[in-house]
């Protein structure tokens, strides 16, 4: 899988790696940043749509790629498990695409690095 890095926050802090972009200085990811990486995807998505309120773009969980089954495994073959250690993935859902239930459903990977947190990854 080929990613493009995107980072609102900071000059982009990863390096190419097994063709796709992986955040190879990021910190370890902790539970209690959650919040934080779902801010990232917020940020990121309202920088794309201003209309985009908390109300419309909704988390539905956020997980340290490490520990998540569901996901995890990709970010881990992608970039190793050093970098699953290193990313949360933040799953989100829009209300305003409730007709569509795979366009409402969102998934990023996010990490943090030098004081940002940057989307690296949108693999859906």
């Amino acid at each position: 899988m080929t990613t493009t890095p995107t980072s609102i926050n900071s000059p982009d802090p990863t390096s190419a790696d097994g063709g796709g972009y992986c955040p190879t200085t990021a910190d370890i990811a902790t539970g209690v940043d959650s919040p934080r990486a779902y801010a990232a995807v917020y940020e990121r998505e309202r920088a794309a749509d201003p209309r985009l309120t908390p109300e419309v773009l909704k988390p539905d969980r956020v997980m340290v790629a490490a520990s998540d089954t569901e996901t995890g495994p990709a970010v881990a073959a992608a970039c190793g498990d050093d970098v699953a250690a290193r990313t949360f993935v933040v799953y989100t859902r829009r209300t305003d695409m409730r007709d569509s239930e795979s366009l409402s459903q969102g998934r990023y990977w996010v990490s943090h690095s030098a004081s940002a947190w940057f989307v690296w990854a949108q693999p859906h």
